[in-house]
């Protein structure tokens, strides 16, 4: 399971994609990108005080350090996010955060400061801070219910399987808080899915502890890690190095349930 320790494990993802990067050239972009970007959330979570009393506390805190990451983006960022920087002024960011947090906005590239901000945050604090009224709805409907995340609410970035008696055991991984819950296989997060015909698992042998689950009923997919293959990936840094397998499924017509922090 992940470690709840935020530092050690934002050191050990950055280290993970500088690895990754060296092995899987086609990816290496993206994944030198996210090295950095782990590296400065490591700094944020160092700066984090204690759990603040509420979410307008919490996005004082966020939005008071913004600046580092602004201008991380301006020098090495793709030009997209880049442009994006340049308008992140401290409106901006409250705003980016108010909407991240109740799934308002999660793909746009404002979206993206958000996140970055948003989850060392969020891994560490209890999740309530951040509860807003959406979250207090009505329940969504089971399918919803087992496909998002149980502690925040947001949807899964990848499934990882780890070794369980003589199989693996799927969980599926947070895009926001990291956290991991089981999940039953197989099955789509994207539309609850479970029909064996409808539910295919593409790999290629350049990534043989990688494939990727498609849905014929929803066209969706996600990446799988397997960690009975790889013991040392770190899945949502090995999600990134599957470029390729993005592409193509892309290409097929699949849409990925949660873009990762390179926007694939």
């Amino acid at each position: 399971m992940v470690s709840r320790d935020f530092q050690a494990l934002a050191a050990r993802r950055a280290d993970r994609a500088r690895k990754l990067a060296a092995r899987y050239p086609a990816s290496a972009e993206p994944l030198l990108f996210f090295a950095e970007i782990s590296s400065l959330q490591r700094e944020i979570s160092a700066s984090l005080k204690a759990t603040p009393a509420g979410l307008d506390e919490a996005l004082d805190a966020l939005a008071g350090g913004r600046r580092p990451l602004v201008e991380l983006v301006e020098a090495r960022g793709p030009q997209r996010l880049g442009d994006e920087a340049r308008r992140y002024d401290e409106t901006a960011c409250r705003e980016s955060l108010r909407a991240y947090i109740p799934r308002d906005d999660i793909t746009s590239p404002r979206s993206f400061f958000a996140r970055v901000l948003l989850q060392p945050a969020m891994f560490t604090w209890d999740a309530r801070t951040f509860e807003p009224p959406a979250f207090t709805q009505a329940a969504p409907a089971a399918v919803d219910r087992a496909s998002r995340c149980p502690r925040c609410g947001h949807s899964p970035q990848v499934g990882c399987l780890r070794p369980q008696g003589d199989g693996a055991a799927l969980a599926l991984v947070c895009s926001l808080c990291l956290h991991e819950w089981p999940f039953a296989r197989p099955r789509c997060p994207g539309c609850g899915e479970n029909d064996h015909h409808k539910i295919a698992f593409c790999s290629s042998s350049e990534f043989a502890h990688l494939d990727v689950q498609v849905c014929e009923s929803c066209k969706a997919y996600l990446h799988m890690v397997h960690l009975e293959k790889e013991a040392e990936a770190v899945p949502d840094v090995d999600e990134l190095a599957a470029l390729p397998l993005d592409v193509w499924a892309q290409e097929k017509g699949y849409l990925k349930i949660q873009p990762n922090l390179a926007g694939i």
